[in-house]
């Protein structure tokens, strides 16, 4: 019998020691637990203020497309007033053309006088039309590049979400 009290004894002390490992266990993963709602608490707040820097950012991305939009609608308006131009150009070179007859007529002087005076003015013309188209295609690369721009823009903001 005595030998069966220590055998019980010896278990219970055996059961004390699982015990207190168990309760230092416990206190460990209650320990880690504290950690991860503290990780979370924070992991929330860094989510509410990314959201709100998307939302940011989700304006300034809605205020350029609209300022694109503007944008193209003026090179559109732009490009209307340049045929418009081109074609008035076309209209004044055939009455040009009528007048130099007449003048050279009535001024009495030889055709290649005038000729001379006029391709002066021919040569005036057309660089002024030159630097317009150069100008023109300048300002049109600039907008492509832009829009190019614009639309990585708005790819990446998109991945950002």
């Amino acid at each position: 019998m005595e030998e069966l009290l220590r055998e019980i004894l010896n278990e219970i002390g055996s059961l004390k020691n699982q015990v207190t490992s168990m309760n230092d266990r416990i206190t460990s993963m209650e320990g880690r637990i504290n950690s991860i709602e503290t990780e979370v608490k924070a992991t929330r707040q860094d989510i509410k203020e990314l959201d709100g820097r998307v939302t940011e950012l989700d304006d300034k991305v809605t205020k350029l497309d609209s300022s694109v939009t503007k944008l193209d609608d003026k090179v559109t308006k732009l490009d209307d007033r340049v045929v418009e131009l081109d074609n008035g150009m076309v209209r004044l070179e055939d009455k040009f053309v009528k007048l130099e007859d007449r003048i050279a007529r009535e001024h009495e002087i030889t055709r290649e006088e005038l000729k001379q005076e006029i391709e002066y003015v021919y040569n005036e013309l057309g660089n002024v039309r030159d630097d317009l188209k150069f100008e023109i295609n300048n300002l049109t690369k600039k907008i492509i590049q832009t829009d190019n721009e614009f639309i990585k823009f708005k790819r990446s903001f998109r991945n950002v979400k």
